[in-house]
């Protein structure tokens, strides 16, 4: 065995310290192992609590956010309908009026001349002016009625003078004449300067009272004249129970029309649909709906998104609850309110991203401080780590001395004790008791044994010496009395032939 630094190399000494380094290793790697168990868990537990957190402040934010929605939305929808109708309700007033004032006409025709009235004066473009204009191959100085409506004409005037939601007003008649109140005179004609003829009997606000037989509103239309987009409220004009004419009006909606396109730049937008479900006013570039001419407008009722045709068709009979709804894989709130004078319904709609993003912000500032909750215990752990590995660093090394330490204590005695037991077998000389074999332990009885074996062992040495001295003492004398007689026989053997001779001569 190879001896370094005092250490015998497969010695006890050697044996002694790598179990104690053993079970320090083992001890170190058990805890290193739980830590890393336990960290791991920890960080699950945290992550899952996080998890937990951030799903209940999502849907206690989602509940809280749909119940205020739920009353806003529905109640600011509800309001912003009243506020169009009351615009509506002026216009349908004075067609109304414009209704009873061509019927009282015409019940007392027969007391009335007829008033003269003139196509339309270039002129006088720019200026609010009653006129007359006329299906092609009719002649307007044959009609039986128009001299009779042309009575209304100063007040149809003053009526759209005097009333900013008016574009112009008119009454068509049954025999192809038509009565308009406007200041757009110089597009009544055509390149060449001549009328262009006014199918007023085939106008959608002309045919749609006619068959809705009452108050009636278009859809978006194009004016014949301009090409400008306009929608138009009319309602049938009797005499004896017969249609003689449509007293209509073009609607100025600048109050709404501005509500609804500055409604775009805010978190929501209102639109405007007919109960025929198409779009009849809605902000530029919302980016969902369009709004085309009644003739080309889609029946949202009827669309592919039948979720949409369903709320749609339930918003133009009644007030709708808050609804959700996806449209082109956007997710949007969306409530309704009917409009009480005109069979229309104002629906508000909202994107539902904008309502998320308090809950979003609060969500990511929940993440900004978990991430530092974490990043501060990851910090925390690691200095931890490092604070342990030190000490076990320190306990592996205070281990190491306390092993050698330990060892030197349990081996240098026996190391000694080795010795002397080589030196007694080599010189003979007795093993003698040390202060060094004084461990108070088992090293201490061995040395003691060894000891008085040692003693026991010379006793028995002396004693097997004298037995020997004595036993050869008395191989001596015996062997001397031997020879003693031996020298003595020759002799005894003459006596005794000579004693049986003379025995024998004495008998003779």
């Amino acid at each position: 065995m190879k001896k370094i630094r005092g250490i015998t190399l497969g010695g006890l000494q050697d044996k002694i310290l790598r179990l104690v380094l053993t079970v320090f290793i083992v001890t170190i790697a058990a805890f290193m192992a739980i830590s890393v168990y336990q960290n791991k868990m920890l960080t699950r537990v945290v992550g899952k609590a996080r998890e937990d957190q951030l799903e209940a402040v999502t849907q206690i934010s989602e509940q809280t956010i749909h119940g205020m929605l739920e009353a806003s939305l529905t109640g600011t929808t509800a309001l912003q309908a009243e506020i169009a109708d009351n615009d509506f309700s002026e216009v349908i007033n004075d067609l109304y009026t414009l209704q009873t004032m061509a019927e009282g006409l015409f019940e007392n025709q027969d007391k009335l001349e007829r008033a003269e009235v003139f196509p339309p004066d270039p002129a006088l473009d720019g200026t609010t002016t009653a006129h007359v204009l006329t299906e092609a191959g009719v002649d307007y100085t044959d009609s039986e009625y128009i001299g009779i409506v042309a009575h209304m004409s100063a007040s149809m005037v003053a009526m759209v003078d005097n009333c900013t939601k008016i574009g112009c007003c008119y009454i068509g008649l049954a025999d192809g004449t038509h009565l308009s109140v406007d200041d757009s005179l110089a597009n009544r004609f055509n390149e060449k300067g001549e009328l262009i003829p006014f199918p007023v009997r085939q106008r959608p606000w002309y045919t749609g009272a006619i068959e809705a037989d009452g108050l009636y509103f278009t859809g978006v239309i194009k004016d014949a004249f301009s090409g400008e987009e306009t929608i138009t409220c009319s309602a049938p004009v009797k005499y004896e129970g017969e249609i003689v004419g449509v007293v209509g009006i073009d609607i100025v909606l600048e109050n709404i029309t501005g509500f609804i396109n500055a409604s775009a730049n805010q978190a929501s937008f209102y639109i405007i649909v007919n109960d025929s479900g198409q779009v009849v006013m809605a902000p530029e570039d919302n980016g969902i709906f369009e709004v085309e001419t009644s003739d080309e407008a889609p029946d949202l009722r009827e669309g592919e998104n039948s979720e949409l045709a369903e709320f749609i068709s339930t918003a133009v009979k009644q007030p709708t609850a808050l609804t959700e709804l996806v449209i082109n894989d956007t997710k949007y709130y969306m409530s309704g309110a009917p409009l009480s004078s005109v069979p229309w319904t104002l629906i508000q709609v909202l994107d539902k991203e904008i309502t998320e993003q308090p809950t979003l912000q609060t969500l990511e500032e929940m993440d900004r401080i978990n991430a530092d909750a974490t990043a501060e215990f990851n910090k925390g752990t690691n200095e931890s780590k490092r604070t342990v590995y030190i000490l076990l660093f320190a306990v592996l090394l205070l281990g190491s001395a306390a092993g050698l330490l330990l060892a030197g204590k349990i081996v240098k005695p026996l190391e000694e004790m080795t010795r002397n037991i080589i030196d007694s077998s080599n010189t003979g000389k007795l093993f003698e008791m040390k202060s060094i074999y004084r461990t108070n332990d088992e090293i201490e009885v061995l040395a003691e044994s060894f000891d008085d074996l040692s003693k026991k062992t010379k006793q028995y040495i002396d004693d097997i010496t004298r037995i020997t001295k004595e036993k050869e003492r008395i191989s001596t004398e015996l062997d001397l009395a031997r020879k003693i007689q031996e020298n003595m026989l020759p002799y005894i053997y003459i006596r005794r032939s000579l004693t049986g001779l003379n025995l024998t001569f004495m008998r003779q």
